[in-house]
């Protein structure tokens, strides 16, 4: 399968213990839609009430942040990983799986954000 358009992504999460997009979940204000829900209907994402902007996106991109009640911020793991949702099943610091992975990763993981918001 072409990870392009696979479910699952491949990112370095596991191999390099990183939960960077995790921490706290950056939603795209822009196209965020709705928020997943556990099999309860419960909000699996705790509002954090600030908006970051990308410095190298500073005047085009606002990300509400989120808390997952499902990140374990002591191992930086999912704990329902077989079971997560589409949104962080999609997300991946890697954009060319053909490209260098460790060069990917550390790009995004360095990536700075202004915080433009909070209550």
């Amino acid at each position: 399968m072409d990870m392009e358009n696979s479910p699952n992504k491949h990112g370095p999460c596991l191999d390099k213990n990183c939960g960077h997009c995790c921490d706290p979940i950056r939603v795209d204000m822009r196209n965020r839609g709705e928020l997943p829900k556990d099999k309860n209907g419960k909000d699996i994402f705790v509002e954090r009430n600030e908006i970051l902007a990308p410095e190298t996106h500073i005047e085009t991109m606002r990300l509400k942040t989120f808390d997952c009640i499902n990140f374990d911020t002591v191992t930086k793991k999912c704990l329902d990983h077989e079971s997560r949702p589409d949104l962080c099943r999609n997300a991946s610091c890697v954009s060319d799986p053909k490209g260098n992975i460790d060069e990917q990763h550390k790009k995004t993981v360095e990536e700075k954000f202004i915080k433009i918001y909070r209550q």
